[in-house]
């Protein structure tokens, strides 16, 4: 299966570099110009999307929350439950996750969201 999401990327505190300095970063820095953020073409997003009816898929373990070793333990922050509350009054929202049906329940989500 191919990845989808960037390398992991090594910050040091207060120190910002504008030349990768180790394969980690250049990975990174490789696979973003592959995969440009979709926040920088915001504006051709919303273009393309004119009046056509949008849904909002979002993964849950390793985006809406941190990857952890007990799956139990990955608990959103309030910060992303209020964001993803926010997104799911104005487009139809859906939890991707690959949890088993019996802990999907236990998702606590935002009433206008759906985890599947």
């Amino acid at each position: 299966m191919k990845s989808s999401s960037p390398p992991r990327k090594k910050f040091i505190k207060d120190f910002t570099l504008d030349v990768a300095q180790d394969d980690a970063e250049i990975a990174y820095c490789s696979w973003m110009l592959k995969y440009p953020s979709a926040l920088n073409c915001f504006s051709q997003i919303i273009k393309h999307a004119r009046n056509k009816r949008i849904a909002i898929f979002l993964d849950y373990d390793g985006t809406l929350s941190p990857i952890v070793d007990d799956p139990d333990r990955a608990l959103m922050s309030n910060a992303m439950r209020s964001a993803v509350k926010n997104v799911a009054m104005h487009f139809p929202t859906a939890i991707i996750s690959g949890r088993s049906r019996d802990k999907k329940s236990s998702v606590a989500m935002p009433k206008s969201s759906v985890v599947v």
